[in-house]
């Protein structure tokens, strides 16, 4: 039963310690070893419960369940709240409209040809066109070459001729295996009534435009229809119609100008819920705020970014303050150059206190960033001709709001109401102690001092009494003329509750917890750096006088 005696004790410490924050810091760092392993039936009991040392980074990432902290490689933690804010694949940009083609071949320039009537019955005769078929799009495009992932080429061709033959079409310009492109149809009919349709599978062809026309883009085309003589003669109206179709076009990839799009109009928030609470009290101000857009692209054509609508709003203080951006806005992204197709380059746009007014903006305790963000291509116009665009290429757009630790703190005041349940938590075990004191010896290694009150609150919010005599917490260190610390500071808190004070406060649902931060040189203006290693050492000593029945052992 000695056993059950000391886990009562242990659980009314750690409960007690948890009152001060310590309950949810006691992990490996503790030694609890120093917690005698045995409890003798006398009237008190005066020891070393715990001992522990938390780093600021063992501190920060124990309450942080969102991963809001951070740390930079020189080990100063900061704040992020990152958010992916649109990711545009190519396909959601580009697209290659269809295409469509006709030719004729009129009986006039047929019946021009001399002797025609004079023809031995089964001669041929050949008629060869060269004809461009104009490549358009809809946005100004000028491209030189697409790859073509899949898409199809239809083909109709109708005769009212009253002869059969044979009609040849070809295009240098349109590749599958390095081969250009050769079809062969004959009409079979020579009724006048010849009409048939097929399709050509553009899986893999590779597709070169002519773009000396300073408007239009054009795939050179040859026909050749060649007339087998029936003996019937050429009349008025009769003709030979071909019609080209290019239609499903999917891009593996493209060259040339893409011309300007409106690639995105974005609109949305950043929730900082380090000031996402309804009243603030004091002063914080933050040395190098900023807010960053890291933007990923593989398209391999300029973009720039535009930011507007910026601007911060504080519930706390109910105000709106807009971001000014000076004389960096809009921004020019990174691109590959033609000769690193299928790569991405990054490009880290900060806005920080050199360029906008976001630290005043912060020293509203802003809850939210409301942004809109717009880019387009080819800024510069038809100058940047040497664009691509793969099937796999995209622009990946996030946004944060880094906040680092490196910031001056003045009565910068924090409160919460938590739900603590006094008999729940403690039930009989009170009834073992007489008197309780338990000593916090603290050397701290962070450079601010706090000031906290823990208080008591029945069901209905009734204040029923307080935690600490004064609320002197940490004492501020010895910092430097860099601001660094070079001495920790020391002092020892303690809790005193007797049997009278517990009984007073047996009746708690409810703990109200207030802070209050002001980093060391503060009221002389001084910004100070929180690094990772900084640490706190405690060092908790307990004097207890229990009364304890041997008949409950």
């Amino acid at each position: 039963m000695k056993t059950k005696l000391m886990l009562r004790i242990i659980i009314a410490i750690l409960m007690t310690g948890g009152l001060i924050g310590l309950n949810s810091c006691m992990d490996d760092g503790w030694d609890f070893s120093k917690i005698s392993d045995e409890i003798l039936l006398t009237p008190g009991i005066a020891a070393p419960i715990a001992y522990g040392e938390l780093s600021l980074k063992d501190i920060l990432i124990e309450f942080d369940s969102a991963g809001y902290i951070q740390e930079y490689e020189d080990s100063l933690m900061y704040i992020s709240y990152a958010q992916d804010m649109f990711s545009y694949p190519s396909y959601d940009i580009m697209s290659i409209p269809d295409q469509d083609f006709l030719e004729f071949f009129i009986e006039a320039e047929v019946a021009i040809f001399p002797f025609w009537n004079d023809l031995p019955l089964g001669d041929t005769v050949s008629f060869d066109k060269n004809q461009d078929g104009s490549f358009e799009f809809p946005n100004g495009e000028k491209l030189d070459s697409i790859y073509v992932k899949s898409g199809e080429l239809q083909i109709n061709v109708s005769s009212s001729f009253l002869h059969s033959g044979i009609i040849n079409i070809g295009s240098d310009s349109l590749l599958h295996d390095g081969e250009p492109f050769h079809d062969i149809l004959k009409i079979s009919s020579a009724d006048g009534s010849f009409d048939t349709s097929y399709t050509v599978n553009l899986e893999n062809y590779k597709i070169y435009l002519d773009n000396s026309d300073p408007v239009k883009s054009y795939l050179p085309l040859t026909f050749e229809l060649s007339l087998i003589n029936s003996g019937n003669p050429i009349s008025q109206g009769e003709s030979c119609n071909i019609s080209l179709s290019f239609i499903n076009f999917e891009f593996s990839s493209a060259y040339g100008f893409f011309g300007n799009y409106d690639l995105m109009v974005e609109d949305g928030e950043i929730v900082l819920e380090l000031f996402d609470i309804s009243e603030i009290e004091g002063q914080i101000s933050f040395f190098n705020p900023q807010l960053v857009l890291n933007v990923n692209n593989s398209y391999g054509l300029p973009v720039q970014i535009d930011l507007s609508d910026f601007s911060t709003y504080s519930v706390a203080n109910n105000v709106t303050t807009p971001l000014v951006f000076d004389g960096v806005n809009p921004f020019d992204i990174l691109a590959p150059g033609i000769d690193s197709v299928g790569t991405s380059v990054p490009t880290r746009i900060e806005i920080n206190n050199t360029n906008c007014n976001i630290a005043e903006a912060l020293e509203t305790f802003p809850n939210r960033f409301n942004y809109s963000v717009s880019a387009i291509t080819n800024p510069l116009g038809p100058e940047d001709t040497d664009n691509f665009i793969t099937d796999s290429s995209s622009l990946d757009v996030g946004i944060e709001v880094a906040l680092p630790l490196h910031f001056k703190a003045n009565g910068y005041a924090l409160e919460d109401t938590i739900l603590f349940d006094f008999e729940e938590q403690f039930g009989d075990n009170v009834d073992l102690i007489e008197t309780f004191i338990l000593d916090m010896d603290v050397k701290n290694g962070l450079p601010m001092e706090v000031n906290m009150q823990l208080f008591f609150k029945d069901e209905n919010y009734n204040m029923l009494d307080s935690m600490f005599v004064d609320d002197k917490f940490l004492l501020p260190p010895t910092i430097n003329a860099q601001n660094q610390i070079t001495e920790p500071s020391e002092n020892t808190k303690s809790i005193e509750l007797d049997s009278a004070k517990l009984e007073k406060i047996k009746t708690t649902k409810y703990m109200f917890i207030r802070a209050t931060i002001s980093t060391a040189g503060a009221q002389d203006g001084d910004y100070v750096k929180f690094y990772s290693y900084y640490n706190i050492y405690f060092k908790l000593k307990l004097d207890a006088a229990l009364n304890v029945n041997s008949r409950d052992l």
